[in-house]
Order: structure tokens, then C-alpha cells, then sequence
């Protein structure tokens, strides 16, 4: 295993789409020496409803009152091959607002969408993040020397029919309402 620096990362953007590493939205702006860093995507909602809202150049920020915890998304899109895993880490700009990025800490091989994440303001004022800010950074490993890991196709396959659910943005995936659909079929065959 072994990091993927800036140049092997631009080798890889400029490559076949998907071939190994590919960015959707890329920026070489965002792209520093052992790090991609991440943007505020345009979709985010509140957190335990299913109304997604996106922002424009009316309403460009999402405005965290105190206690507001929402599920936000990145502007970019990350696919990874099987020899890709991805370490996720918080941007020092969201730190220093005050708000806590709430996310899982790798991005799996096989990886294809936009990131989710929860954004939560701790503090007793309001705060506003802009649309495009800068929100996290991931670090690529190539992980080809590891051992093989089995990959569940089931799994697999549902990830590739990206359902579509009423109010859910079409990049976004989340795995519980692809299962629940699942289980569904099923209860209706």
C-alpha cells in the first residue's frame, strides 16, 4: 500500500474515465502535494426529513443556527477502482468556523458518487458555509499489494442501479434505502 501523490493523481484524472482514479468536477486548485480537497456541493437537507434543497446564487449558503445539524453533500464525485481506498479528513476552514463534519473515515475500492456528510454547528451562533468552501480533504492509497478481498456481487450490482427515490437527488446514494427497496420487491413478488 502506498500514498498517491499529486502527480500520480493528475496522471490518473487524465486518464480513460474510471480507468483507476477519476474526479468529477476536478480542480487542480484543489489538488495539494499528499491531499484532494473537497467542496461544499449544491444539494443538502436537514437532518431526518426528505426534503432536499439546493442552493443558488439567490441562496448560496446554508445558515447553521445553533444545534442545526444537516446532511450535505461534495461538489465533487469520486470514483475509485478495486486498488483504490480513499482516507477522509476534516479542512482546517470548517475547524475554524466551528462546525463538526460528521463522516465515515475511508472511501471504500469501487467508490463511485458524491461524498455525504453531516455538518453540525456546536456553538450558541449562527454560522454560514458557502457553496463551494472548501469542507474536507481525502488522502488515495494504492492498496494493489493487499490481499484480495472478496466483494459481495449482490452488493455490487445494487450499487450499479443507482435507484431513483422521489426527493433524492439521482448522484446521491445511500445503501439503506437501496435495501429497503430490495426488501420491498420482495414482500411484493
Amino acid at each position: 500500500m502506498y500514498l498517491l501523490n499529486s502527480t500520480k493523481i493528475l496522471e490518473y484524472q487524465h486518464q480513460t474515465y474510471g480507468a483507476y482514479l477519476h474526479i468529477k468536477n476536478f480542480s487542480e486548485k484543489q489538488l495539494k502535494q499528499t491531499a484532494y480537497y473537497f467542496r461544499l456541493g449544491p444539494m443538502y437537507k436537514l437532518r431526518n426529513t426528505n426534503n432536499w434543497i439546493e442552493l443558488t446564487i439567490k441562496k448560496p449558503a446554508i445558515e447553521f443556527k445553533p444545534g442545526n445539524y444537516f446532511i450535505v453533500q461534495s461538489f465533487e464525485s469520486f470514483r475509485l477502482s478495486e486498488k483504490v481506498l480513499g482516507i477522509l479528513g476534516i479542512s482546517t476552514d470548517v475547524i475554524s468556523l466551528g462546525l463538526r463534519l460528521i463522516n465515515a473515515p475511508f472511501i471504500d475500492p469501487c467508490y463511485d458518487r458524491a461524498l455525504q456528510f453531516g455538518l453540525h454547528n456546536p456553538l450558541n451562533e449562527t454560522i454560514c458555509i458557502n457553496f463551494l468552501d472548501v469542507i474536507g480533504k481525502v488522502c488515495f492509497f494504492d492498496i494493489s499489494d493487499t490481499y484480495p478481498i472478496k466483494l459481495d456481487k449482490s452488493l455490487e450490482e445494487k450499487m450499479g442501479e443507482r435507484l431513483k427515490v422521489e426527493n433524492y437527488p439521482a448522484d446521491l446514494y445511500d445503501p439503506d434505502t437501496i435495501l429497503a427497496a430490495d426488501r420491498d420487491k420482495e414482500k411484493n413478488k
